[in-house]
């Protein structure tokens, strides 16, 4: 059966529950947080929300601002303070904290879209046994938003079913970022997901960046159930100066990236036994495959740098780390073709040439 926005029922709070937990790690966002509280606010069924401020450490007036939020707005807005551990940390501390059913990140410095906010409502209301709702979101960038959707775009891009259930097993999607995802709070602390022995769920590494990418991935290897909802839930600022994703902060970030992608790799390599549970072909070719989009990126972010000698190990070292998983998830961009033609000889002029070609584009 298709379901449509218009169709389905208005979300209740007769559970006692909030429907979902919005948690916002935020660091000096003082000048951001109320653009990002009022997106939240404007949705026509924001009582639904919890909307979880986590004051990650911030030096800044960013722990009053959500205080004032909070006060004016009891019922929707909670803020949670705690010292500095970078985002991970943050993110942590909110899955540990959030009352509601299911939950979803948003970044200070992003917003939602208050339309689409309510469809998600909406579909979280009609099918409360899901584990994963897929959403689309917007890249905004000096003043222009740019419609996306991570499952009609891409090589792979299938035609899902909409408004309704499928199995995750069942299609082979292109991977997926945070910014369209919203879990089931329970999944994401479900033991199988947290370090062996510690009894507790997903837990991001601390203390460093880009760690939404373990966010994204890791809680796919348990998904069951999944909804996807055709409508713009995230506005997501890609030209904000300071960003992880800033490419005038390329050379500072890139240990960080390098730490996740390659703690995802070996997360992955040891995965089926940890988890007991069986894992189709669907599951590992659509995990294999996002864990090989995020080596080709940080590739890409090492021959944009400038620390030509320092880089070319670590190139040659991701590029023997894809040769391990199938082909199929592995399709080399063009320059890792011509590095693995040359035996990475020709590194340092080709990491020049694509660094001024590709300078002013985001990462």
């Amino acid at each position: 059966m298709t379901h449509t926005a218009q169709s389905m029922q208005m979300p209740t709070e007769s559970s006692g529950r909030k429907l979902l937990t919005i948690v916002v790690p935020s660091c000096n966002m003082q000048d951001y947080l109320p653009i990002n509280i009022q997106s939240v606010l404007q949705a026509r069924h924001a009582s639904n929300v919890e909307l979880l401020v986590v004051n990650d450490g911030s030096t800044d007036n960013t722990l009053e601002v959500a205080r004032a939020w909070e006060s004016a707005h009891p019922n929707i807005v909670r803020v949670v303070s705690k010292p500095n551990g970078h985002y991970g940390s943050a993110v942590n501390c909110g899955i540990d904290h959030a009352t509601g059913r299911y939950l979803k990140l948003l970044d200070a410095d992003d917003s939602v879209v208050a339309s689409g906010l309510d469809a998600l409502l909406e579909a979280i209301e009609q099918f409360p046994e899901t584990d994963l709702f897929v959403t689309d979101y917007v890249f905004a960038s000096e003043g222009e938003e740019k419609p996306f959707s991570d499952v009609k775009c891409g090589p792979r891009a299938v035609e899902l079913p909409q408004w309704e259930p499928f199995a995750f097993d069942d299609y082979l999607m292109d991977p997926l970022i945070m910014h369209s995802m919203c879990y089931r709070t329970e999944l994401l602390r479900d033991v199988r997901l947290g370090p062996a022995g510690e009894g507790c769920g997903l837990r991001l590494h601390e203390g460093i960046l880009f760690t939404d990418e373990e966010f994204a991935t890791k809680p796919c290897a348990l998904v069951d159930q999944v909804v996807y909802v055709p409508r713009t839930v995230y506005r997501y600022v890609v030209d904000r100066a300071g960003q992880s994703i800033d490419t005038a902060q390329l050379d500072r970030t890139m240990g960080d990236n390098c730490f996740v992608v390659q703690s995802l790799f070996e997360w992955y390599r040891q995965l089926s036994p940890e988890l007991k549970v069986p894992m189709s072909q669907n599951r590992r070719a659509y995990l294999e495959t996002k864990i090989a989009a995020m080596m080709v990126v940080h590739v890409r972010r090492r021959l944009r740098s400038g620390l030509h000698e320092l880089n070319r190990p670590v190139v040659e070292e991701l590029t023997r780390a894809m040769d391990q998983l199938p082909l199929s998830a592995c399709e080399p961009s063009l320059p890792m073709k011509l590095l693995r033609k040359s035996g990475f000889k020709g590194y340092e002029p080709l990491a020049k040439m694509y660094a001024r070609r590709h300078q002013s584009e985001p990462i």
